[in-house]
């Protein structure tokens, strides 16, 4: 069999992987069931911890904590029981056609809730507009309108990557440490540190599920029962839910509980038209959320191709932004895509009934008005390790697709999530904070667009790199990145509008605070003029290359001998262990390989 024909290139492909074809398709296997497990409380541990979110951080900051919780019960959690139907059932009937077409089976692609465009979404977009309204209504209505905006760059890029030239010119010029570094960056924090928190807040309760992850998929030792194999994810949720109800950690455990039902049924209106006027200011947080997704889907189809399973670029991102558009009108702030996790449920033998069927169980809890008491039963010791793998496995994806010389840009490349996580809880003043809040805003992109600097500086492509300097300078003149919100009033981009004052001291001047004026230093312009800056340094460097080659080492290509020999001394010198005493001093008479005489007089 060749190159795939899309199906929406030709329809007539979809006979041979509907109705019949696709039912036979679906009948279970002992791995559908584990993925399903696994699938169904990944999604569980994102919804909880979203609307745990909405309720007592937005709603809290809106004095609005009872509506708040209405709003998640009746509108969002139905929402997104629609969107996880649609998406689920699709990538099912996705893989059954790409088993028509080659033959063959195929892992469905696993699907839910966008965790990497969630928390910007809930904390940087939702959240100001809550404490700047005091409504949580008008908050749920912008964080509907982003998801809106969300899809719809999302279906644009995915048509991008839909003509092979265009998207050919993407991935050559766009370095993948730009796409996989900040999905990593907000892997690492909300995925991973934000997700095992409650596990070592309660260590007793909380050690054991999240060691299990290690213990199943990086020792690979799961535990079997006979000739049974325990499905993972029941290898941490089992003990967590017991632990938990030991130290009466869920709500449902708590002496007296009683579970209330909000209603049944699906909410529909007009709340993601009416927040344009909200998230306009916030546009520097949708546009990388929205990037975010696409580069986190683009990373999932990555693996998926590495494990054998080769997926339409083009129309999974389309498919991606159409089923978030669908989930927010019917209000969602919570957009879906494609999970990352696709190797796993393949190696462990899921194919397309896993999907289905998740699908098709949300849709029941989510409008049957259930899911409540599962988000008041489940504890988070037990679904916080579900969610914290795929951060960790975020990360390690950088490590074996980015070049080994290029290794220190993830390192980097994760400050900027790190300073968005623990933004406003530590104690620092002056250039210290303004420094921390200038990389916390906008994180996402900013992470990408400094990768994408830190990749042409590292290999001296000094050209490429201006120009990367030069399209951060126009991000930063329109206030997309390092700004709280657009907004070009009141001299805001003369004078800023991070707060911070101008001076290292806090002083009153006239019964006011310095630190709460605006901080000129990283003000649109300043920021504007330092990445213009960066690339006129960048342009000298290219001016001297090629006028006195001598001197100035040429830049390295990829899969050239001297980018080989980088990577190789690279990865050589990784040291797994000294080996013994004994060897502690065998470099002393050779220091690096110098071969210096050992002094043994004075």
């Amino acid at each position: 069999m060749g190159s795939y024909v899309s199906d929406w290139l030709q329809p007539g492909n979809f006979k041979a992987s509907c109705g019949g074809a696709f039912a036979r398709n679906l009948k279970p296997t002992s791995g559908d069931i584990s993925c399903l497990i696994s699938l169904f409380f990944d999604n569980l541990a994102t919804i909880v911890a979203g609307c745990a979110i909405i309720q007592f951080d937005v709603g809290g900051a809106a004095g609005e904590v009872a509506k708040a919780k209405e709003i998640v019960y009746t509108r969002i959690i139905p929402a997104l029981g629609v969107a996880l139907f649609i998406g689920n059932v699709y990538y099912a009937h996705m893989a059954t056609r790409m088993k028509a077409q080659f033959g063959r089976d195929f892992t469905a692609q696993p699907y839910g809730i966008n965790t990497i465009g969630m928390y910007p979404t809930l904390f940087n977009i939702m959240l100001p507009v809550a404490i700047a309204s005091g409504s949580v209504e008008k908050a749920w209505q912008a964080g509907c309108t982003a998801n809106f905006v969300v899809g719809l760059i999302n279906i644009f890029i995915g048509i991008l990557f839909s003509i092979p030239w265009l998207g050919n010119a993407i991935l050559k010029v766009v370095p993948i440490h730009a796409l996989t570094v900040p999905v990593a960056g907000v892997g690492i924090m909300w995925l991973g540190i934000n997700q095992i928190a409650p596990c070592f807040g309660t260590p007793a309760a909380g050690f054991v599920p999240m060691f299990m992850i290690f213990l199943c998929y990086f020792a690979k030792s799961p535990i079997k029962i006979g000739g049974f194999k325990i499905p993972e994810a029941l290898h941490w949720v089992i003990p967590g839910i017991i632990a938990a109800y030991a130290y009466q950690l869920p709500a449902a455990s708590k002496e007296n509980y009683e579970f209330e039902h909000k209603g049944a049924g699906l909410w529909i209106g007009s709340a993601f038209l009416e927040g344009f006027e909200e998230v306009g200011e916030y546009f520097g947080i949708v546009l990388p959320v929205a990037i975010g997704a696409s580069a986190s889907g683009l990373m999932a189809l990555t693996s998926a191709w590495n494990a054998g399973d080769p997926y339409p670029i083009g129309e999974t991102m389309i498919t991606d932004g159409l089923f978030t558009i669908i989930g927010a009108i019917f209000g969602s702030p919570m957009g879906t895509v494609i999970y990352f996790g696709h190797p796993i449920h393949k190696k462990i033998g899921g194919k397309a009934a896993f999907s289905f069927a998740n699908g098709f169980i949300y849709l029941i809890l989510c409008l049957s008005g259930a899911f409540p008491f599962f988000i008041d039963a489940i504890p988070a010791v037990a679904y916080g390790p579900t969610i914290f793998v795929f951060g960790l496995m975020l990360c390690e994806e950088c490590t074996k697709v980015i070049p080994q010389r290029h290794h220190v840009i993830i390192f980097f490349g994760l400050f900027f999530e790190w300073c968005n996580y623990f933004a406003g809880s530590g104690s620092k003043s002056g250039e210290y904070k303004a420094g921390l809040d200038f990389m916390g805003l906008s994180s996402i992109l900013s992470s990408m667009l400094w990768c994408c600097i830190l990749v042409y500086v590292i290999d001296r492509k000094w050209l490429h790199a201006s120009l990367a300097c030069c399209v951060t300078a126009i991000f930063a003149a329109f206030m997309i990145i390092h700004q709280p919100r657009v907004d070009f009033s009141n001299d805001t981009f003369w004078k800023g509008s991070v707060l911070g004052g101008n001076s290292p001291n806090i002083k009153l001047d006239d019964g006011k605070l310095l630190e709460d004026e605006p901080r000129y230093s990283v003000s649109p312009l300043q920021c504007t003029l330092a990445y213009l800056l960066l690339a006129a340094v960048c342009l000298v460097l290219w001016a001297l290359q090629k006028n006195f080659p001598k001197s100035y080492p040429p830049p390295i290509e990829q899969g050239s001998d001297e980018a080989k020999e980088e990577d190789d001394a690279a990865a050589a010198a990784k040291l797994t262990h000294i080996g013994s005493l004994e060897n502690w001093w065998s470099k002393g008479p050779q220091a690096g390989g110098s071969g210096a005489k050992v002094v043994t007089e004075a």
